[in-house]
Parts: structure tokens; C-alpha cells; sequence
């Protein structure tokens, strides 16, 4: 609990924003959406009840837990089918997102396992039916190895990232993922993690790594098949093993001082504003 106050060694502010405005949906995954060890069947969005997350369990994964002080959701089997989805098809979110070229996604998380023959997806916007139909997302293990996250960007093929980084998830970690792709090539997608930019990473022979095209956008389908989730890709098969305390969506790309901002303020509370 606590509203996180100021703190910080610089006197850097710690307070969460709604990125001025452009926050699509935030999951503070808390006692509210369900007790301890238990499998909720919601978790609650702010502002938009349009976009709770349904959660489809299996073999009682996912489970609310508190961990040090932090509610979370956590998946304790790698490369199944639990996850917390939901539709865009009709939302405001899918007309905010169509075409985007700037989206944020912000994460409190902690990876407990890979599954070193398959990818695990913390977030993802893709495709409900199809395993490659990712538009934004991003994922651990796999070929990756460990101490490696990589992103996908309107997905063509299972080896083709948008960007990959050096990052060790294995504490609790505050994760952005921001894409801006009217920057120089260099900066069009990138990782923080704990607000500190993470350096890329070298993932050849098994990836290949693709910057995002200028001004590359979501190509979200006018289907209405894609969906928001946690914990998985939205076709499921993909999830993780660890605890995903916090979720968030923006379509602004969160500037630095926002990005460290929200870093401080999740590092005390991420479970209420």
C-alpha cells in the first residue's frame, strides 16, 4: 500500500502519471482481483473496465501471490496455456493502437524459469488465433538463452526480432518497453529496466535482429482477432514461470524522466495508484 511519495538518491521524482493522457489500460493485479493462491477470474483495468483481462486458467496456474510486500499473478508451469486476455475488437483501445508508431508497455515482473526450447511472452498485443500473429510483444527464454529480452514488432517469422536486450528478470524488475519509431533507427525500439536503459544484446545465430522501419505502426487487424494480454501470447502455449506484478499500456512513448519516474514509484507500490 502507500501512494510511493518522493524518493529516489538524486530527489528524482516517484510518482506514477497516466503518461498525459494516453494510458490505454493499467492492471494493478492486487487483493482486489483476488485472494492469496487463488485463480481470479478477472483482473480489473483502470480507466477502461472495456479492457479486464479474462483469465483462462490450467492446472491452477495463475495463482494470486504476495511476495514481499507486492500482490501478483504467477505462472508456475513453462509453455502452457494459462494467461489473462482480452479482446480489442470494439474497444477504444483498438482505435487508439491501430496504426500507432508510439506505444509503451510498462511491467513489474519476475522470471522465475525458461523453457530453453520455447519462448515465454510477458505481454503481448497479437493475434488470438495464431502463434506468430504478434504485433507487439515481448519475450524471454527460448533461444534467447538467459539474461536476454527480445521484442517482436508486427511478427513475420519466429527467428525475426525487433530489438533485444541484456536484461536479468530473475528479481523483481520494473520493465518498459517503448516504441517510437519516427526516431533515428537506433532509438525506435528500446528497453528500460529499474528506468535504466538496458544495452542491446547479441542474439545471432538464432535471431535475427530487424529495427522498426521509420514510422512503422501497429498493424492491428481490422478482424477484430487481436487481443491484450499477460502472461502469454494471446494464442496461449507460450507462458512464463514467475509472477507478473504489475501491467501497463500507453500509446505515447513515456519520455525518460517519466520512465524513471514510474520505475521509483513501482519499485515501492505496484499495487494500487
Amino acid at each position: 500500500g502507500g501512494d510511493g511519495g518522493h524518493g529516489g538518491g538524486g530527489g528524482e521524482p516517484c510518482l506514477l502519471t497516466t503518461g498525459e493522457g494516453d494510458l490505454v489500460a493499467r492492471y494493478f493485479i492486487d487483493h482486489l482481483d483476488g485472494m492469496n493462491g487463488v485463480v481470479p477470474s478477472t483482473l480489473s483495468a483502470v480507466p477502461a473496465a472495456e479492457l479486464d483481462l479474462t483469465v483462462t486458467p490450467q492446472s491452477g496456474d495463475p495463482q494470486m501471490v504476495e511476495a514481499v510486500g507486492h500482490w501478483g499473478l504467477e505462472w508456475t508451469a513453462l509453455s502452457g496455456d494459462a494467461l489473462a486476455v482480452c479482446s480489442l475488437q470494439g474497444t477504444g483501445a483498438f482505435a487508439a493502437l491501430q496504426g500507432t508508431t508510439t506505444v509503451t508497455f510498462e511491467l513489474v515482473v519476475l522470471v522465475k524459469g525458461t523453457n530453453a526450447s520455447k519462448a515465454s511472452e510477458l505481454i503481448s498485443i497479437g493475434d488470438l488465433l495464431s502463434p506468430e500473429g504478434d504485433k507487439l510483444s515481448l519475450i524471454v527464454g527460448g533461444a534467447l538463452g538467459s539474461g536476454v529480452v527480445g521484442a517482436y514488432l508486427n511478427k513475420t517469422a519466429e527467428a525475426e526480432l525487433a530489438g533485444a536486450w541484456a536484461a536479468d528478470l530473475s528479481s523483481r524488475q520494473v520493465v518498459h518497453l517503448v516504441l517510437e519509431t519516427a526516431k533515428p533507427v537506433a532509438d525506435r525500439i528500446r528497453l528500460y529496466v529499474d528506468g535504466t536503459r538496458a544495452t542491446e544484446a547479441n542474439v545471432s545465430p538464432n535471431f535475427t535482429v530487424t529495427l522498426p522501419e521509420e514510422g512503422e505502426g501497429l498493424a492491428l487487424q481490422d478482424s477484430g482477432a487481436d487481443a491484450l494480454s499477460l502472461g502469454n501470447s494471446a494464442a496461449a502455449g507460450a507462458s512464463l514461470k514467475g509472477v507478473i506484478h504489475y501491467g501497463a499500456v500507453y500509446r505515447s512513448a513515456l519520455e525518460d524522466t517519466q520512465i524513471s519516474s514510474h520505475a521509483c514509484a513501482l519499485r515501492q507500490n505496484d499495487d494500487s495508484p
